[in-house]
This record gives C-alpha cells, sequence and structure tokens, in this order.
C-alpha cells in the first residue's frame, strides 16, 4: 500500500494540525517498506504484524467461527430432529384420538339407532300393555260376576257336629228336610254335592257346602232358614256362599242395613232397603236405584216396539 496521504502532508508545511488529525496516515505495508527494513529481523520484532501473522490469525479467527457456526448448526439440527419426533408422535397420537373418536361416534349413532327402536317397542308395548289391562279388567269383572252367579245355587251350613266316617251328605239332607218339610221327598234328588270346607283342623267344625240342582229350591230353603226353629234350637245355621269381593261389598253396607234392618235384606253382593238397591262400586260411596223404576224399566223393554 502507499502512503499517499502521508506524501501530501510532508509536501505541504502549511497543512493545519486539525486536518492532519482527522485522517491518520494508514500503515506501511512490509512491500512498501526499503529491503532493508523487510528483511531485518528486528522490525517484525518491534512489533509491526506481518501479512502472514494477520492470515494467521484471521484463519484462526475464522476456524474458531466456524467450528462455533458448526456447533451451533448440530445443536440446531438436534433439536429440528427432537422436534421432528415430538411431532410425529403428536400427529401420530392425534389420529389415533380421531380414529377413536370415529369409532365412537359410530357406536352413539348405533346406539342412538338402538334406542329409537327401543323406543318404538316400549310405545308399542305400552300400547299393548294397556289393551291388555283393559282386557285383564273386564275378564276379572265378568269372572267374578260368573263365581257370584253360580255360587247362588250354593248354601254353607254350619255348626253340624264333624265325626269320622261321617255321611256329610246324608246329614245335611236331614237337616234341610227339617227346615223345608214340604219338599222333604224332593230334596234327595235336588241336592247335589255336599262336602266339608277346607282342611280338618282340632277344635274346629268346618262348613259344609252344599250345591243344589235347582235354584228355586234352594232360594225356598235359604228363606225358611231365616226363621226356622229347628236351626236355632239345634245351633245350626244357613249361609249363603260368597265370594269375597262380595263379602267385603256386604261389609261396606252393612252399616246401612243394620240402620233399616227391620226393612232391609241382602240379595246377593246388593242390599234392598225401602225398596231401594243399595250397591258399592269400587271402594266408593254407595249408589242406589228405585226397585220399583227398575222393575217398570224391565216390562217396558219385553213390550212390542219398545
Amino acid at each position: 500500500m502507499h502512503d499517499y496521504l502521508g506524501a501530501q502532508l510532508h509536501s505541504g508545511p502549511s497543512q493545519e494540525p486539525e486536518t492532519i488529525s482527522l485522517f491518520p496516515p494508514l500503515p506501511i505495508s512490509p512491500a512498501a517498506a526499503s529491503p532493508e527494513a523487510a528483511a531485518s529481523p528486528a522490525a517484525s520484532s518491534l512489533g509491526t504484524p506481518t501479512s502472514a501473522d494477520i492470515t494467521t490469525t484471521m484463519l484462526s479467527e475464522f476456524n474458531a467461527l466456524k467450528l462455533l457456526l458448526n456447533e451451533r448448526a448440530d445443536a440446531t439440527q438436534s433439536l429440528i430432529t427432537k422436534n421432528s419426533v415430538a411431532i410425529a408422535e403428536v400427529r401420530a397420537e392425534v389420529q389415533e384420538n380421531s380414529n377413536q373418536l370415529n369409532a365412537l361416534k359410530l357406536t352413539l349413532d348405533q346406539t342412538c339407532g338402538e334406542l329409537l327402536l327401543l323406543k318404538d317397542r316400549v310405545v308399542d308395548l305400552e300400547t299393548q300393555s294397556s289393551a291388555v289391562t283393559k282386557t285383564v279388567t273386564v275378564h276379572a269383572s265378568r269372572l267374578s260376576l260368573l263365581e257370584s252367579y253360580s255360587r247362588r245355587w250354593n248354601l254353607i251350613l254350619r255348626g253340624l257336629e264333624e265325626k269320622d266316617q261321617q255321611d256329610v251328605r246324608g246329614e245335611a239332607i236331614r237337616v234341610l228336610q227339617r227346615v223345608l218339610p214340604q219338599s222333604r221327598d224332593l230334596l234327595p234328588d235336588v241336592v247335589d254335592t255336599v262336602h266339608r270346607l277346607g282342611p280338618r283342623r282340632p277344635d274346629t267344625t268346618r262348613g259344609i257346602i252344599i250345591q243344589f240342582a235347582r235354584r228355586h229350591v234352594r232360594d225356598e230353603i235359604w228363606h225358611a232358614a231365616k226363621n226356622s226353629t229347628f236351626l236355632k234350637i239345634n245351633d245350626l245355621k244357613l249361609a249363603e256362599d260368597l265370594t269375597a269381593e262380595d263379602r267385603e261389598k256386604r261389609r261396606l253396607l252393612w252399616p246401612l242395613v243394620e240402620k233399616a234392618r227391620k226393612d232391609a235384606f241382602f240379595r246377593g253382593s246388593r242390599a234392598f232397603v225401602m225398596e231401594q238397591r243399595y250397591f258399592h262400586l269400587n271402594g266408593k260411596v254407595p249408589h242406589k236405584q228405585q226397585q220399583q223404576q227398575r222393575q217398570e224399566k224391565s216390562w217396558t223393554q219385553d213390550l212390542p216396539g219398545s
């Protein structure tokens, strides 16, 4: 390098000092120096850097920078690799979760479909159950009426002493003959089946149920038994064969009958008091109907053109 600025300073002594301090001279390169100074080892020992020293320093700094960049690049590459693995794992987990959600959605759709089918079946079953309940109620009512009606051919004899090898039918017929003497010869043919009620128990006399083949004979005996002296003397009693439902209805109607006992009587599960019919319906207050109106209605229905 040439020191052009230094040459100008030497040639112009009138240059101001401030200008010289603002533009200091560049260092003289070893090539521009005198051959003696370049060849002299004392010049390098005085601290003046040579081009080889500068090149060595630059190479050393470049190598250090290169090593630093390589280390940083390796660290960055390692982080990128780890992040890539982590991202791949997260992506796999997300995909697995997505598959599980899809499977869950499919299961929920199937469950919803099955629930809809079950709902329809429940509605159908409720409809069928309602219809069956109505049918069962009707059949139960009709069965109760049939049972009550069939028992109107029966009478129960209570108080007859119970013995071993006893002819229950013969003794029952003899009692009935004393109650209704005018039908004495008819009773053996009218009385159908006779047997004790329930299992035998100690210190207990079981009742005897008597089934008649003719209803009107049974009714005659029943009415005659109410004022029978023979039954009262022998501590015997004839009673109607009632169902549990009829007995419960009678229990509810009994206070009314007891109040007007002289003018009242039972017929089946109904009570008749002063020509008014009372019957108990579904555990509610007894209803009543004029017997005369009912008879007039039945007569008018039998008339032609009615």
